[in-house]
């Protein structure tokens, strides 16, 4: 039997961090959901596949995400619709806060897009 690679909580956190964070930064301003197709965040966030269905699933499930199955006229399937819940704006909220310390600096969190959009360690010279 072989050991398998556990995924850490921390890990898991940072993976619904930046579905969540890819979902707000391409949802309109007046709140209206953000057609995003999985293979979209995957190239986007770096991550694999089934960790994007995973966080999607888990976080609407949750609360934090809604998300709506779209369909053409022909009834072929389309990107999903998301939108973040308040309760998903403040997971983000308090994730970007504990990657802070307490200077109010950020530590190594990345928000451009491509990035993982997770803390990284920091380095002192």
């Amino acid at each position: 039997r072989r050991d398998m690679a556990r995924t850490s909580r921390e890990q898991v956190q940072a993976v619904r961090y930046s579905v969540l964070s890819y979902v707000e930064q391409h949802g309109s301003s007046d709140g209206k959901c953000a057609s995003i197709s999985y293979r979209e965040m995957e190239r986007a966030l770096g991550y694999s596949a089934a960790q994007v269905r995973w966080a999607c699933r888990h976080l609407a499930q949750d609360g934090l995400l809604q998300c709506f199955s779209c369909f053409d006229e022909d009834g072929g399937q389309r990107a999903n619709a998301y939108t973040i819940t308040a309760q998903g704006r403040e997971f983000v909220r308090s994730y970007r806060s504990a990657a802070e310390p307490a200077g109010g600096e950020a530590r190594g969190v990345s928000s451009a897009e491509g990035d993982r959009q997770r803390p990284q360690a920091v380095r002192t010279a």
